[in-house]
């Protein structure tokens, strides 16, 4: 018999969960909720005061995406 078969016909002794080095109470949420909290303010504020630049006019394009592009100009006339 291999050791392979040893291993898997007498297995190891699986140590209890109940083990005097784990903790066992419950994970804390606190820290998360905080930092959630705060990063979720962070991005209403930058959202609220952070100055947006004026929107410029996008490339108009005929025949698809990259042939006969130009810039539109809104104060030119036609």
């Amino acid at each position: 018999m291999s050791d392979l078969d040893k291993i898997l016909h007498d297995p190891a002794p699986v140590p209890e969960e109940s083990a005097a080095g784990l903790d066992q109470r419950p994970p804390r949420m606190w820290p998360w909720a905080i930092l959630a909290g705060l990063l979720m303010l962070a991005s209403v504020l930058i959202h609220v005061f952070w100055p947006v630049p004026a929107h410029k006019h996008m490339a108009l394009c005929k025949h698809g995406l990259t042939e006969h592009c130009y810039k539109t100009d809104p104060t030119a006339e036609n």
